[in-house]
């Protein structure tokens, strides 16, 4: 990046209204994540590697937001002309996604476009930008991949939604995970992993009295990986 780059995110519909609905505001810390293979060389082109069958959920980004824009104050992107990139405008600038529906002439599909635009600097030190990407690090993979733990099916799958529980230890509040049967089985007993649940577009993790240092710790983890 440079000094004319800034990170800035969009949501819409349904996604955008969860995120409101969790009251996600300034100074919050967005983690992006992604499903990826491993990958090779073969006769000089770039390939999946066949021996990755499952792929993994792996942590690639971060934004801290600075300002939230929305339906009741676009005009404020206006302002921003480094948004406008003639290049590569950002998508959520689409005029469609910012105008109410009409279906015979009522209202059909409310407007509901959001854009998380983000901080020059991280509010908690400022050595360091207020969005980026990392660099692969075994600590952003958030798949269990010890076997024992999260065991193949019978095509040699892991399932890569079933994520290292260590991040999510009972009790820290999720949204769309509200019950036990996120961490324990059927049988009661404790799982060897935190199983997520669909739909899995954004998840928002609320900050718990007794589980501070684990709410943090994706704030550290930015930091040491930045």
């Amino acid at each position: 990046g440079g000094s004319n780059w800034k990170g800035v995110f969009g949501q819409d519909n349904s996604s955008s209204g969860h995120l409101k609905n969790q009251n996600v505001s300034e100074d919050d810390l967005f983690l992006f994540y992604g499903w990826y293979r491993k990958t090779k060389i073969e006769n000089g082109c770039l390939i999946y590697d066949k021996s990755d069958l499952s792929g993994r959920h792996i942590i690639f980004g971060y934004l801290q937001i600075g300002k939230i824009i929305i339906e009741q104050n676009k005009d404020e992107i206006k302002k921003l002309d480094w948004v406008y990139s003639r290049t590569h405008p950002h998508p959520h600038l689409n005029v469609k996604l910012w105008t109410n529906k009409y279906r015979n002439g009522k209202l059909w599909r409310k407007a509901n476009n959001i854009l998380y635009i983000a901080r020059d600097i991280l509010s908690w030190n400022s050595d360091y930008a207020g969005w980026g990407v990392f660099k692969f690090d075994k600590k952003l993979i958030l798949t269990e991949t010890d076997i024992l733990k999260n065991p193949p099916n019978k095509y040699g799958k892991q399932n890569r939604s079933y994520w290292k529980k260590y991040r999510f230890p009972y009790g820290m509040k999720i949204s769309y995970h509200p019950n036990r049967s996120c961490w324990f089985g059927d049988d009661g007993e404790e799982l060897p992993y935190f199983k997520t649940k669909s739909p899995g577009q954004e998840y928002v993790i609320s900050n718990h009295k007794d589980l501070e240092k684990s709410s943090y710790q994706y704030a550290d983890l930015v930091l040491e990986l930045s």
